[in-house]
């Protein structure tokens, strides 16, 4: 199975949504011995009930508190306690797998599968648990219970897969589960960061945080960015002892308070500032002894009060409404009776932003309890203009989801470029692979525009990609926004932070718009795939020492694998990022600094060492990565317990320690939240600096009226700590972290041993400063009718500041002159402007009046008030327009409601449009299976304003069983207008599930031919999914080759045609009509695909493709055989020289039989052969006799086929070189006789 299936195919997780109050209840009564309980949650409260097992008298208990877990259990033995590792922070808004196991009398729980403490459980053999009642998530509802006297707050946050287990039965899966006020999915709001809006969308909206308390000697202030079309509403609300109370809402369109501070109700107006018009307001509320104010927009409205009393408020502080079950409360004590006869208690419909109370940033994260509140306003960024005070804008939209997002198409209009009237798609999309705990540069691969840049005349710099979600496994660095050019130099990168351990692939998605010159296409998704690092730590168990002793850190404790399997020790190498700060690491009895190594070898001969130096019960810790060639693992932390000893004097001093962060350059109070040391006896310590910071000095502030002396101190006391004394300042040096070494001990102890004193490490981390220029993300050319006038608003120009706590309306924009119009005043059109404000865009208050050229560019300079940079300004005047700029086809639930924004449909016009309310659509073709809703009504009208507010949408008939529906329009305003069509698509249930692909097999294609692609290679399914619906688009072409489609049938007269193609259907597949064609080269290829029914997607679908020869590669070798013998015709002899035809099977028919001997089987057989197979070859069972011929050479001509396949090869003549052999009788050849005299005969003769 492909890779991406891993991914797509894992079951939908479970992951449910509490909000402070809310709470499921499940009717599971079962008794049990043993247990398994595991779920995976997420927030960033520190206290909050995940789960409670209830009975009459039993009870077991799963709940965070002060950022640890904790089991508190009771089967009828007494209260058995217990807590998750020190040093493990679980509020951190990080998702953490926890599991709790009860067997064999011992209490076991596990976090992030890597740390397990324990307890044991006396008679746990004897009892069970009784779980009378039933079973309790998030919250206990209006269960009472005697158990409940010391129960922690609700639980706010997500939980997901929550199992509980007894002898492989999951008791909660039995049982129905009765939820309140829950939300399945994991809401973004708890991520919410500060200053972001947050929108209330029902009549029972809420947020409620900790008590309003007042500062000391300063009173207490409160003030928000609101904005509404609301006339009346309550704002805020906060009861009090006995009659105390305090309330500010929106009564006919202006702000009023109510007071009483025990002498009656005081009411206080503002009538300066109207508040229902949809804009951002800032509101400001002060209360002191003698004064309450409220104040909008600068403009203040006061009341006194008498000091002789003072507002006492108990309770929570309510924004935007009051809790409906509190409401009763409030009306009994008569409270909320008083506060109706001015202000309704009736919940707020509109957005806040910027919250701070007493002066301090408070987010969602802050809230207690929360009901039907969005983060982000609804269908706009905000910002807003204060001479008097710096906002933030409110930072992008966080959303994270498993699906697989759609693929989004654009729809030529007749207003756009030429360049884009052929393409349905801008942007290519390929999804950036990262390493588990690693990083990668996003580049061109991954975002590519599928047009030409020089065909409509863009240049890299134009191409904006803006983000709207952050990553929650990663970031870019340090960027909200990034150029085309920047992805072609690499400078974009992503560094993984998902701290999961996972053992699948992680998907993340990334939303993000892009904006290229004129055209803009929002919403669009990269998937970033994390995988998993083939490096971890299969052993990571916290280890306990006793305070100045050693401790061997053995394979018990850290053991690393690769790919779950063991490789040789000497090869896993431990680079130490962060080193222990109440001890030393040492190797062989040398210390280990960062950045220094061990391996797993040095583990396991117990080299490894871990020296505490304090005296302290406390916790410490080291930080590492493992490398293993060329991989390494995620960072991990190794945790360790520091114990006093049982026998050593229990007066022993505690440690706490805490990192400081500090900004570049500047300095920071050292406070007792970040360094206290203190016995049970004693809190007079006073600590000596041993070692220096090396990037900065130790300050002490001096008292009031007197110059602070800068020089560097080596001596300080927890008095100074405790007072907020002592100050780190940093050198301004590039660094991003500095240390000193200290020594604690206490001057009232009468000890000098080391019992009595502390060593530790203090570290600092250093902030770089956020030292930005501005960056323009909305880059359109200017349009304004000839000779006319036109607005100049932040629909056109717009830059962005990345400076922390830098408000982008107070961007400076200035210019020295235009030749074809001038800049000019809404207000006083008779005064020219050449400086104003981004503040001044957004509000519409700069008119541009054109005279001269059609076409113009002017520049623009551009400030932050430190940085300056230039943008340019395209001017085109021409004839009044008015067009259809936005209209998208909404893909959409069966049975659902739509909003439909200018996100979906919205028009441009050139024209002095001052209002979006000018520009009316009317609906001429309403649509068939549903309706437009307008403000809650139904309605055939409405205007660009409804559609920006996000009020105008469609609900769809559930009884329509269509997929389809659309309506008609015109887009009027002053006297122009242009028709189109809505189109919408309706998504039934059945579409989430994924097509499969039925057969993916390697395509054998022929050097130089073309291979028909068919259903028997390639073919992809889905129930009620047609054929031709199924289409495959071509993400990345084949290298050797290429993919074309058949257009007429080969029957006809005329040849068919072949044309290269990017996208087909299964049906084309099905009928024959892809083929691939190869070049003249061999080798392997490949092309990707996705495959799509509409709705859900198959990703990067791999098509092999293997060019073989187009002939069967067939060699023949001479060969020499001894006159009369034979020799065995092997592969050396005949060889097939291509794997492909290797494997295949091949006939050999003799075209040219031997003249001088014959080819015939091994086994004795006389039959000379004219036909043998390959195998035959291959096993050495044809060979060649030669017919004992005085001859000196012969030879035989043979082919071969492959019939099934329909391939042969060209013919191949082996030659045969003769050995003669001297197996002949001598032959007399000449006799002649022999002539001798007698005389000379020797008489021995």
């Amino acid at each position: 199975m492909p890779l991406f299936r891993l991914v797509f195919v894992l079951p939908r997780r479970k992951v449910i949504s509490y909000y402070g109050d809310s709470y499921c209840r499940i009717e599971a009564i079962q008794d049990v011995s043993t247990f398994e309980l595991s779920l995976q949650f997420k927030t960033s409260r520190r206290s909050g009930l995940l789960l409670l097992a209830a009975g009459m008298e039993d009870y077991m208990f799963l709940e965070l508190q002060n950022g640890k877990l904790q089991v508190r259990m009771n089967m009828g033995a007494g209260e058995v306690t217990l807590s998750s590792s020190l040093g493990v922070q679980l509020n951190n808004l990080l998702e953490h797998h926890v599991s709790v196991i009860l067997q064999d009398s011992k209490l076991t729980m596990t976090i992030d599968k890597l740390f397990p403490t324990y307890v044991p459980v006396p008679g746990a053999d004897e009892e069970e648990l009784n779980i009378d009642i039933g079973v309790w998530l998030g919250g206990t509802g209006d269960l009472d219970a005697p158990f409940l006297s010391n129960a922690i707050p609700p639980f706010r946050g997500c939980m997901a897969d929550v199992k509980f287990e007894s002898h492989r039965f999951d008791i909660l899966n039995s049982e129905m589960k009765d939820c309140h006020d829950t939300k399945e999915s994991c809401s973004s709001e708890f991520e919410a960061g500060d200053g972001e809006a947050t929108s209330f969308i029902s009549p029972d909206s809420f947020i409620s945080l900790p008590t309003w308390s007042g500062l000391s000697g300063e009173g207490r202030g409160l003030e928000f960015l609101m904005k509404t079309t609301i006339e009346d509403a309550v704002l805020v609300f906060h009861p009090g002892r006995e009659s105390d109370f305090i309330a500010v809402g929106v009564v006919g369109g202006f702000l009023k308070g109510v007071v009483d501070i025990g002498k009656g109700m005081q009411v206080l107006d503002n009538t300066q500032v109207k508040l229902d018009d949809d804009q951002w307001h800032r509101v400001r509320l002060q209360v002191e002894k003698t004064l309450f104010e409220i104040d909008v927009d600068s403009q203040a409205s006061s009341l006194p009060l008498d000091d002789s009393e003072s507002l006492d408020l108990v309770g929570n502080l309510y924004l935007g409404g009051i809790q409906r079950k509190m409401k009763d409360v409030f009306h009994d004590s008569g409270i909320l009776d008083r506060m109706e006869e001015q202000i309704t208690s009736e919940s707020f419909i509109g957005c806040f932003g910027d919250i701070k109370v007493n002066q301090k940033d408070r987010s969602l994260q802050d809230a207690l309890v929360t009901k039907d509140v969005h983060v982000k306003c609804e269908g706009e960024d905000y910002d807003y203009y204060d001479s008097e005070a710096t906002t933030t804008a409110a930072p992008v939209l966080i959303t994270y989801s498993d699906s697989v997002p759609n693929k989004h198409h654009c729809y030529p209009t007749e207003g756009m470029p030429e360049a884009f009237r052929n393409i349905t798609t801008l942007l290519e999309v390929t999804p950036l692979l990262v390493p588990e705990g690693g990083e990668a540069f996003l580049d061109i691969n991954n975002l590519s525009p599928t047009f030409d840049l020089n065909a409509v005349g863009m240049r890299q710099s134009q191409i904006i990609f803006t983000l709207k979600s952050n990553p929650c496994n990663g970031m870019p660095k340090q960027i909200t926004s990034f150029y085309q050019s920047d992805l072609e130099q690499g400078s974009v990168l992503y560094v993984s932070t998902d701290s999961s351990d996972q053992e699948n692939n992680v998907i993340e998605h990334i939303q993000f718009d892009i904006h290229l010159g004129l055209v803009s296409k929002w919403n669009n998704t990269l998937l970033v795939k994390i995988l998993p690092a083939p490096v971890k730590i299969s052993h990571l168990n916290p280890v306990e020492v006793e305070a100045e002793m050693e401790l061997f850190i053995s394979q018990e404790n850290l053991q690393a694998t690769v790919n779950g399997h063991m490789v040789n020790p000497q090869t896993v190498k431990y680079v130490l990022l962060k080193p222990p700060t109440l001890g030393s690491l040492r190797l062989q009895g040398s210390e280990l600094s960062e950045g220094d190594t061990f391996t797993e070898q040095d583990i396991h001969n117990h080299d490894l060492t871990y020296i505490v130096h304090s005296a302290v019960e406390s916790v410490d810790q080291f930080q590492f990565r493992v490398f293993v060639g060329d991989e390494h693992s995620p960072i991990y932390t190794m945790p360790i317990t520091i114990i006093s000893d049982p026998s050593a004097d229990s007066t022993v001093p505690l440690l706490t320690i805490e990192n400081l962060v500090v900004l570049q350059g500047g300095e920071d109070i050292l406070s007792k939240k970040h360094l206290w040391v203190q016995s049970p006896s004693s809190v007079d310590f006073v600590y000596r600096v041993i070692q220096d910071p090396k990037y900065g000095r130790l300050i002490r502030e001096s008292p009031p009226g007197q110059p602070r002396f800068d020089g560097g101190i080596r001596v300080f006391s927890n008095e100074d700590l405790q007072l907020d004394r002592l100050i780190y300042k940093h050198d301004g040096s590039k660094t991003d972290s500095d240390d000193f070494h200290f020594t604690a001990s206490d001057e009232t102890s009468v000890q000098t041993d080391a019992q009595s004193s502390v060593n530790g490490v203090f570290r600092i981390t250093i902030q770089s400063k956020n030292e930005h220029v501005p960056v323009r993300v909305v880059d359109k050319s200017f349009n304004v009718v000839r000779n006319g006038q036109r607005l100049l608003t932040t629909d056109v120009l717009q830059f962005r500041d990345d400076d922390a706590n830098f408000n982008d309306t107070q961007i400076i924009y200035a210019h020295e002159g235009i030749l074809s119009g001038q800049l000019v005043s809404v207000s006083n059109p008779s005064q020219p402007l050449f400086r104003f404000t981004q503040a001044d865009l957004r509000d519409k208050r700069i008119l541009f009046v054109h005279h001269g050229a059609d076409r113009d560019n002017f520049q623009l300079q551009v400030s932050d008030g430190l940085h300056q940079t230039t943008t340019l300004m395209q001017l085109h005047a021409g004839e009044p327009y008015l067009r259809v700029e936005n209209n998208t086809m909404v893909v959409m639930d069966h049975g659902s409601t739509k909003t439909i924004d200018t996100t979906l449909l919205s028009a441009d016009s050139n024209m002095d449009v001052r209002d979006d309310g000018e520009i009316a659509f009317e609906v001429t073709s309403p649509p068939g299976d549903g309706r437009i809703i307008v403000s809650g009504i139904e309605a055939l009208k409405f205007t660009q304003e409804d559609l920006k507010k996000g009020v105008v949408s469609y609900e769809h008939n559930y009884e329509s069983l269509r997929s389809k529906d659309s309506f008609g329009f015109t887009v009027r305003s002053k006297g122009y207008s242009q028709e189109g069509t809505f189109r919408i698509k309706i998504f039934k249930q059945g579409y989430y599930s994924e097509p499969e692909v039925v057969t993916n097999k390697v395509l054998i294609a022929y050097e130089g031919e073309h291979t028909v692609v068919d259903q028997d290679h390639l073919k992809v399914e889905q129930s009620d999914i047609l054929p031709s619906e199924m289409v495959f688009t071509i993400r990345e072409p084949a290298r050797l080759g290429h993919v074309v489609m058949l257009v007429n049938n080969s029957d006809r007269a005329d040849a068919p045609v072949l044309d290269f193609i990017h996208s087909f259907t299964q049906d084309d597949v099905d009928e024959g009509r892809v083929l691939y064609v190869s070049a003249s080269q061999q080798g392997s290829d490949v092309f990707r695909i996705d495959v799509t029914n509409g709705f859900t997607t198959v990703e990067n679908l791999e098509v092999v493709v293997r060019i073989v020869p187009r002939l069967i590669p067939l060699h023949g070798h001479n060969f020499t055989v001894k006159e009369g013998l034979g020799m065995s015709i092997t592969t050396d002899i005949l060889n097939i020289s291509h794997s492909f035809y290797d494997d295949a099977n091949i006939d050999f028919v003799v075209e040219e039989a031997p003249r001088h001997g014959d080819l015939r089987y091994q086994d004795g057989t006389l039959q000379e052969l004219t036909y043998f197979t390959w195998e035959e070859v291959k096993l050495g069972h044809v060979f060649y006799m030669h017919d004992s011929s005085e001859t000196t050479e012969d030879s035989f001509t043979l082919s071969a086929s492959a019939y099934e396949i329909e391939r042969h090869s060209l013919s191949v003549t082996v030659g045969i070189t003769v050995k003669p052999v001297n197996d002949e009788p001598p032959t007399l050849t000449r006799n002649t006789g022999l002539e001798a005299g007698w005389d000379h005969m020797s008489p021995h003769l």
